[in-house]
């Protein structure tokens, strides 16, 4: 069966029958000019000084502070953002050039360390930092990121005659993590490794010893020994430092990194992958509040410069705006449109009581911001017994976003120390041809294990794991098998394997096990050379974001896209009308990106209802004991297997005296094909 695709997201360009005004500055322009406009008119007549003396110069931290108030409610007003900032003098941390590199190449190692997508050669491992006496280098970058820490190190390098303790700790912990990056052998001469260790200690620390600044766990780190030449004139250093900070400081008020804008062309995205969307949107809205702070003091504007004058970051602010000021066709979204769903990611914290994903009422051209007066949905506290998450496109939440994720490299080794729980169920999607006297349907398989595993300290992972047979089709060779294998893990590790946490606050991990014994595994999958897959057919050919959507079945999770018209189509995917406030019995998903739907041959996300689901799941078939951190490391722990199996349970091996020519027994499951276009306009 081939299937459908979500609805064309409405649009509020031109239709093809009306021409837009052409007398209208670019979008980029009047969107500078509103957002300035509600800065000046909410910004004090007398602002509160916070000065603060940072590298030699006087910095009034109290005009940045009025400065994103003023412009926070002006996006309130005009887009709808719901984030209240944090701007205060004390979260304003000054570090000496040194200890600035010192303790960015630490964090910047203990990260390479912990993450476990896109790693390279030369990335430090976890069991090379074991090895040199770091066990746990999450616990490591908790420490050194903490407020006491930083300010720590802030007080002894402003006072040598301070306490030295925690400048003292930063020094060994450098130490561990460049010796574990030598990794020198047992029987190595130790001259040889003092030598190999100081070039490596040299090496990290000169690659972060330029950078002016960066934003942290709430914090402002400044690199004192690098806030000269930000301004060509030396007079302008003050302000230079001034623009630095509001820059920063809308780093700290943000969620942005470069996986915030995936270029989502379905949703109007911003495409060009010269353009740096995290700091393109930084360095943007900072330079509203600075423009107005400097209109204010009867000032030109300074921003950041590089020597030869030019202003850093221009080329990412450059693109966003050229790109949002092309004209749109019928059917796209508007650059306003954009705009707001680009604040959304950027900022998506909800403070102020609302959601920040609803989107602009259409129109026929860019008009002016007005404010959205949509209500948003009242959420219950009890985020798994909340109904209204089964159909929330949020591409994030508070609950859901990723807080101290802990690579698997931490219980890789104990899990079969913590108790497992087996889920084993099926669901039927009705079809359209079902009688009275007879059902059609295709059988959607959700079979896996389960585990609550305290991996660190205070840190809960549930593990999902789908125990897989893979059977090859006709005459097709090994190395088929093992390229299936591998794009399967890859596609599970980059869309599902993020850090995302459960309502519970546990941190989700999907793990695929593949197993030679049919009997062992959770499922049989068919593997030919097709590029289409459903549940029990998979390709050589398949891309990695479908294997890992069929993978995302086993656990619970439904599809979401339209089925094309006719008697298959499942009544519950057919539709195509948007979905009622609070609960339905529809799968239907429409207008998104999720893994679950007609996203997935782009550019699909995981979303918070999908691990909603997941856990509902879970719930409703089994209780998971919990394996705390002491009895996983606890070397005389049982290793733990799931309860017995009834007979029936799990995919049994085909017997060898099968013909060919027998259809197949197993369920007629759930598809996935290349979606056909969409219908015309009606």
């Amino acid at each position: 069966m081939v299937v459908g695709i979500p609805v064309t997201p409405q649009s509020d360009a031109p239709s093809a029958s009306t021409s837009a005004p052409t007398n209208l500055p670019p979008y980029s322009t009047r969107r500078d000019t509103a957002l300035k406009d509600g800065i000046r008119d909410r910004l004090p007549s007398e602002i509160t000084p916070q000065v603060q003396d940072i590298a030699g110069v006087p910095v009034d931290i109290g005009q940045i502070k009025a400065g994103f108030d003023a412009l926070f409610d002006t996006l309130h007003d005009l887009h709808g953002v719901t984030k209240t900032p944090t701007v205060e003098s004390d979260l304003v941390v000054q570090l000496s050039e040194q200890t600035f590199a010192k303790h960015f190449a630490v964090q910047q190692e203990l990260d390479a360390a912990l993450n476990t997508v896109d790693r390279s050669d030369f990335d430090i491992t976890p069991q090379q930092l074991a090895r040199h006496g770091i066990d746990n280098p999450q616990a490591i970058l908790d420490e050194i990121l903490s407020p006491d820490f930083l300010h720590g190190l802030a007080e002894h390098d402003a006072d040598p005659n301070a306490d030295p303790t925690v400048t003292e700790r930063l020094d060994a912990i450098l130490e561990q993590v460049v010796t574990a990056k030598v990794d020198p052998k047992p029987n190595a001469v130790p001259a040889r490794i003092a030598a190999m260790v100081d070039t490596q200690r040299a090496e990290v620390i000169e690659n972060t010893r330029a950078n002016p600044a960066r934003a942290i766990n709430g914090h402002v780190l400044l690199n004192t020994g690098h806030l000269d030449g930000m301004a060509v004139d030396p007079a302008r250093k003050g302000d230079a430092i001034r623009h630095l900070l509001t820059h920063e400081f809308m780093h700290v008020n943000s969620v942005g990194s470069e996986q915030t804008f995936a270029h989502r062309a379905g949703q109007g995205g911003v495409f060009s992958e010269d353009i740096n969307p995290d700091e393109a949107m930084t360095e943007l809205l900072a330079r509203e509040i600075t423009d107005v702070l400097a209109e204010r003091g009867d000032q030109d504007v300074q921003y950041i410069q590089y020597p030869n004058g030019t202003n850093r970051y221009q080329g990412n602010v450059d693109g966003l705006n050229n790109a949002l000021d092309q004209p749109r066709a019928q059917g796209e979204v508007s650059a306003q449109g954009t705009f707001k769903a680009m604040l959304d990611d950027y900022f998506g914290v909800d403070e102020r009581g609302g959601t920040s994903g609803t989107r602009p009422a259409p129109s026929t051209a860019d008009a002016p911001a007005t404010v959205d007066t949509t209500p948003p949905p009242v959420r219950d506290k009890d985020v798994i017994a909340d109904e209204s998450w089964r159909h929330d496109t949020a591409s994030t939440a508070d609950w859901f976003a990723p807080q101290n994720p802990q690579p698997s490299a931490l219980w890789d080794s104990v899990r079969d120390k913590a108790p497992v729980r087996t889920v084993d169920t099926e669901v039927a999607d009705v079809q359209r041809s079902s009688t009275s006297n007879n059902v059609d349907s295709l059988t959607g398989i959700i079979r896996h294990d389960v585990r609550r595993m305290e991996v660190a300290p205070g840190s809960w992972v549930k593990e999902y794991t789908l125990k897989v047979h893979l059977k090859a089709d006709g005459d097709l060779p090994p190395p088929g098998l093992d390229g299936v294998r591998q794009k399967t893990v890859e596609g599970v590790d980059r869309l599902l394997n993020q850090g995302y946490r459960l309502p519970s606050g546990d941190q989700f991990h999907a793990r695929v096990e593949f197993v030679t014994d049919p009997a062992q595994a959770h499922t049989t999958v068919d593997v030919s050379t097709a590029a289409t897959a459903d549940q029990l057919n998979w390709g050589t050919n398949t891309s990695s974001n479908v294997l890992a959507h069929e993978v995302a079945h086993y656990f619970g999770l439904p599809d979401e896209y339209k089925d094309a018209a006719g008697p298959d189509a499942r009544i519950f995917n057919s539709d195509g009308k948007p979905l009622p406030e609070g609960h339905t019995q529809s799968n239907l998903v429409v207008n998104d990106n999720g893994l679950m739907g007609a996203g997935v041959h782009t550019d699909p996300s995981i979303k918070p209802r999908h691990l909603w689901l997941i856990e509902r799941t879970t719930n409703s078939q089994v209780m998971v004991p919990d394996a705390d951190h002491a009895t996983l490391h606890n070397p005389d722990s049982p290793p733990q297997t799931p309860p017995p199996r009834p007979p029936e349970f799990g995919t049994q091996p085909d017997p060898d005296t099968r013909p060919d020519t027998q259809p197949d027994p197993r369920p007629n499951t759930r598809p996935v094909d290349t979606p056909p276009p969409p219908p015309p306009p009606p």
